[in-house]
């Protein structure tokens, strides 16, 4: 049975008070509840601010009288649209008889509790002066009241409950340990790293990043801990998300071990869980010059890290795993071994008489050979002179034919090979014409070349890289997605399929925000149209997508291939070559 105790704003909060969450700047939220209107609500208690909040008929409520529920054994598990386990905690009921339950969610970078309507399907937090509707929240749980004792190897208290027989019919008792190899320490962007923070790697920019989680829409997500820029990053449908209240891991006994066929090891370290109950993993891995940590997904099959402003999915990581200690770190008896029995002298039975007529062996000298005069060389035979060349017509020398060639008697004789001539590589082409440093590979829909250039991902997190292919005449950018084994491109209002295409590879590409047609320095020029105007590329979020296509700057916009037909969107970024542009923008500042 669930304890409340009565407080106000006056009095301190109980002791074994039942944290609930925390506010938008930090501070602690209390689980309590109140009534209004004859409705028990459950209601949010921030001591820091002199009072608890509940919310009712769309508005929140500021109360000063409330209750506090106090005690041990409570948990949250993820739920959503409504629904409650059995040993959900009860608040009360409204007046109508209907039971109203404790739940919590995040929004505006705070955990807030209110109230679980089941026949409204969600959950309602006060907020910002309104009710809050959420779909995706947490529900507080009573755990079972089992009974722990505390004991020793050498003594067994009564009534424990046996876990089955060892070999020798010896019984096994349940039991449990702590386990202090690695915990979650709550902290926040403006908090020192606890001891014993993992490291999981570097930004871009060299700033070390420690390893941590937090909450987002219902999910536990892998949180980059960066203490220099007093900020942390998640990953969260195709964008990187700031949070400023985070749980940074710390202890030891943990390594990163590259993760093979997307296999994850039984030793994992789980993260947490998404609304959904998935198992959320940590991962790192390199990416523009970084080494970056996020969440690894059994489902996807990949890890996926905030960059910048984005997330970005990697095919190769690492895995963080528990290393399981071995017999070898255990401390034995530090006494040393006796030392061995002497060696008896063992006498042969029978003296052995010397073996006196076998003679011993002498290696033999080197045997020079005796110096003399140098034996005779022969010579060579004297050639015969031929005969003198004749000027006369009439009686000219006779000439003998020569010897038959190889090829009369039957082998086959090959013409000889003409030398290769010298590479000339091609000369840049005059204009504006396309960069000979951006290397299209021809590939097809069974073919994806490595290291082609990502461009963003499907609505179903399926990665797309930058293309390229031929359409009535023009050259045009559109979008590769490899788990589709195709291409897609925008023509005439359309989304064209294609099977035959080039994928843009190699690396020091970056994008750039831009809009109506205007293009940073440094774009990348990726096709012409049939009357010669450039084609530059460029993406944008889209309907949970972030998909690449075509700019026009004649058009003032960009054009995606989707659901079947071409899109025109105004904000977007530009793919450029990060050398050009970073060099043009120096030269604006120096000017």
């Amino acid at each position: 049975m669930e304890t409340w105790v009565h407080s106000s704003p006056y009095q301190p909060v109980p002791p074994g008070a039942v944290v609930g969450g925390h506010d938008s700047d930090g501070t602690p939220i209390y689980v309590g509840r109140s009534f209004h209107e004859g409705d028990n609500l459950p209601a949010k208690v921030i001591p820091s601010k002199g009072c608890a909040y509940v919310c009712w008929g769309c508005k929140e409520i500021q109360k000063t009288h409330y209750e506090v529920l106090v005690g041990q054994g409570y948990a949250w598990v993820p739920c959503y649209g409504g629904a409650v386990p059995p040993n959900a905690v009860r608040s009360g009921t409204t007046r109508n008889g209907e039971p109203l339950y404790i739940g919590r969610g995040h929004h505006a970078n705070s955990l807030t509790v209110g109230k679980i309507h089941p026949s409204h399907g969600c959950l309602y937090i006060p907020f910002g002066g309104n009710e809050v509707r959420l779909d995706s929240y947490e529900v507080l749980i009573r755990q079972a009241a089992d009974q722990w004792v505390p004991t020793t190897p050498y003594h067994v208290p009564p009534n424990a409950v046996v876990g089955g027989y060892d070999s020798d019919r010896a019984p096994i008792y349940v039991g449990r340990a702590m386990h202090e190899d690695y915990k979650w320490v709550h902290s926040s962007a403006y908090a020192s790293i606890p001891p014993n923070a993992v490291i999981g790697g570097n930004d871009f920019e060299g700033d070390t990043i420690y390893v941590g989680r937090t909450f987002h829409n219902g999910d536990t997500l892998v949180a980059q801990v960066v203490p220099k820029k007093q900020i942390a990053f998640v990953s969260w449908r195709g964008e990187a998300i700031p949070k400023d209240h985070f749980e940074v891991l710390c202890g030891t006994n943990l390594i990163w071990r590259h993760c093979y066929d997307h296999v994850i090891p039984e030793n994992a370290v789980v993260c947490g869980k998404t609304a959904l109950g998935q198992p959320v993993y940590i991962g790192r891995g390199h990416y523009e010059g970084s080494l970056s940590v996020g969440k690894v997904s059994s489902v996807h099959r990949a890890l996926f890290i905030p960059f910048k402003t984005a997330e970005r999915r990697l095919e190769s990581y690492e895995i963080l795993v528990e290393q399981k200690r071995g017999e070898g770190w255990a401390v034995g008896d530090t006494t040393p071994p006796p030392p061995p029995p002497p060696i008896e002298d063992v006498k042969p039975p029978y003296p052995i008489p010397p073996i006196l007529d076998v003679k011993p062996y002498i290696p033999p000298q080197d045997v020079k050979p005796p110096l003399g005069p140098p034996m005779p060389m022969p010579m060579p035979m004297p050639q015969p002179l031929a005969p003198p060349a004749t000027t006369d017509p009439y009686n000219p020398h006779p000439v003998f034919d020569p010897p038959p060639p190889y090829h009369s008697i039957g082998v086959p004789v090959y013409p000889p090979t003409p030398p290769i001539p010298p590479y000339i590589p091609p000369s840049q082409p005059a204009g504006n014409g396309p960069q000979q440093s951006d290397t299209w590979v021809v590939s097809s829909a069974n073919y994806t070349p490595p290291n082609a250039v990502y461009a963003g991902h499907d609505t179903d997190m399926s990665p797309i890289v930058v293309c390229r292919c031929f359409h009535n005449g023009d050259l045009l950018p559109g979008k590769a997605i490899p788990s589709r084994a195709c291409a897609y491109v925008s023509y005439a209002g359309q989304e064209i399929q294609k099977e035959s295409f080039e994928i843009l590879v190699g690396e020091g590409y970056d994008w750039m925000p831009a809009s109506n047609g205007m293009l940073p320095p440094g774009a990348i020029e990726a096709g012409r149209t049939d009357n010669g105007e450039i084609l530059y590329v460029g993406r944008a979020h889209y309907c949970g997508s972030l998909t690449p296509g075509k700019i026009q700057p004649s058009h003032g916009a960009l054009y995606i291939p989707f659901g079947g037909c071409e899109r025109r969107i105004s904000n977007y970024e530009v793919l450029v070559r990060r050398n050009n542009f970073y060099r043009d923008e120096a030269i604006k500042i120096c000017y």
